[in-house]
């Protein structure tokens, strides 16, 4: 007698569709037979698609934002020339895999940008209540505070 795939047992194919860690393989998977139809989800492939597409990060060397040297300007003249004259903004580099530091809790993440477009456009943007911390030109450090009342 010769026992097919979708001849296991329930507990058996959970177990393989668990270890499953690539999204081409469980959409095949799903396609086996019924059973496994049924047993596949849409969001885990979904979950394992976006995972596989987050470990694609590709490092740039420059900031993404392409007018980083005119929105930076400003903070850099301000916080990081430490009275040097001769200084001359450019485009800054790109933080690639950095750690942030929001709300004293570090987060671990991939970017593109540099830390004062990331903090001005992505984490902060029309926020009025964040606090930030300038004591390294590569270093993320806001804090949301908590504001009693909402003003539009």
């Amino acid at each position: 007698m010769v026992l097919g795939f979708c001849d296991l047992n329930d507990d058996v194919i959970q177990i393989i569709i668990g270890r499953v860690k690539h999204y081409s393989y469980l959409a095949l998977l799903k396609r086996t037979c019924k059973a496994n139809y049924n047993s596949v989800s849409r969001l885990s492939i979904a979950r394992l698609m976006l995972s596989y597409r987050l470990s694609l990060f590709s490092p740039r060397t420059f900031c993404i934002n392409i007018n980083c040297a005119d929105d930076t300007k400003a903070v850099f003249d301000k916080h990081y020339r430490n009275g040097y004259d001769s200084y001359v903004h450019i485009k800054q580099f790109a933080l690639k895999h950095t750690t942030a530091l929001i709300n004293e809790q570090k987060y671990k993440f991939n970017t593109h940008y540099c830390s004062e477009c990331l903090k001005k456009f992505v984490l902060v943007g029309d926020l009025r209540n964040v606090k930030h911390n300038y004591d390294y030109i590569d270093e993320v450090n806001i804090t949301y505070a908590r504001c009693k009342y909402i003003l539009i």
